[in-house]
């Protein structure tokens, strides 16, 4: 590491890779990473089997927390400024902003680097022992209205899967994750506790209103009925050393607006949606608006039991729009084959294989 982050334990105090993990958080997270030291962050982590898995704790407990709360980060400076004095003969910090831009030019002093890093290893703990997510998960073609414990509504959509995540002592946020499929939320106001949803790298914050999020292998999306939202989505390429790029684009979403992501292209333009669209999947119309042909082959297969195959990277590359019925998977097909120059097989009973057309 570099000089800055060596000695950040106390005197007589034997380091372990967990504090390693914990300190390299601390860094990337609070923005002040150099290149020299992200080359060093990508060495340590290849450097061993053990360090990559203590990292991938912190970063698991890092997102399950949704971060630290200002409160606790601001209390772990104010622990650490009276060594901070001591040690390195510095004067007090000013009051820790609220806004990230002036965060990243403020150092930390080597202990209150080790203050954070401590609330951090406590996030790791809490989160080693924070009980099941609490699990709704739908068959194909079901549907099924779970009531959350702050008295928000999700409808889940067929073949989805939703976690609702418990409070915890250091984050009492309304958390859900989207594992797969399609949800509809309609969330209880809590101006004190805002509502998280994350679907892949997607994440919605709200504070109380109604929108739709869908996931699906590489494209996420969400659209709003009524209220607003803010979502956003990492800038740089997934894929790689886990929380290199921490930079991520945010956007307000209001009522009648939607917006979609994918690895490849990030966070897109903010699109027009008709409220009454959102989350019409509920009455089986199918509403898609330049989405890829595989997010609709996944889609069909949540709402009947067949198996849908597309058979070329051509085919798979075209985007669609329009209106479909969930209910009659064959028409959709047939419908898809009149207006994109697609063919579509039928080797057996319920299954489906798409290719481009010659």
């Amino acid at each position: 590491m570099s000089e800055h982050r060596k000695g950040n334990s106390p005197r007589g105090t034997k380091r372990s890779v967990m504090d390693d993990a914990a300190d390299w958080m601390v860094l990337i997270e609070d923005e002040r990473a150099s290149e020299t030291e992200l080359r060093e962050f990508g060495d340590w982590l290849l450097a061993s089997p053990e360090n990559r898995e203590a990292y991938d704790k912190v970063e698991r407990a890092w997102q399950r927390v949704g971060g630290l709360s200002r409160s606790s980060i601001a209390a772990s400076q104010a622990s650490a400024e009276p060594a901070a004095r001591a040690d390195f003969g510095q004067s007090r910090p000013p009051p820790l902003s609220s806004g990230r831009a002036e965060r990243r030019y403020r150092p930390f002093s080597g202990a209150a680097a080790f203050a954070l890093a401590s609330v951090v290893l406590c996030a790791v703990i809490w989160f080693l022992v924070l009980p099941d997510p609490i699990v709704h998960q739908t068959a194909i073609g079901e549907v099924r209205e779970v009531r959350l414990e702050d008295g928000s509504r999700v409808i889940v959509g067929p073949g989805s899967t939703v976690h609702e995540i418990p409070p915890s002592v250091l984050n009492d946020a309304r958390r859900v994750e989207l594992i797969v499929g399609d949800a509809f939320f309609d969330v209880a106001s809590d101006p004190d506790r805002p509502f998280l949803v994350t679907a892949g790298e997607l994440q919605v914050r709200v504070t109380g209103t109604s929108f739709d999020v869908r996931h699906a292998v590489d494209y996420s999306q969400v659209g709003v009925a009524t209220g607003t939202v803010s979502a956003s989505y990492p800038t740089g390429p997934l894929g790689k050393v886990p929380l290199l790029d921490m930079q991520r684009k945010h956007v307000d979403l209001g009522a009648g607006q939607g917006i979609a992501a994918t690895p490849a292209a990030g966070l897109g333009k903010t699109r027009r949606v008709q409220p009454k669209r959102v989350g019409a999947w509920r009455h089986r119309r199918m509403y898609y608006d330049d989405v890829p042909l595989a997010v609709i082959a996944s889609d069909l297969a949540r709402y009947q039991p067949v198996n849908i195959r597309i058979a070329d990277a051509g085919a798979a590359e075209l985007n669609v729009d329009g209106m479909f019925d969930s209910g009659d998977v064959a028409s959709v097909l047939a419908t898809l084959t009149e207006i994109l120059p697609l063919h579509v097989e039928r080797p057996s009973e319920g299954t489906f294989v798409i290719r481009s057309r010659p």
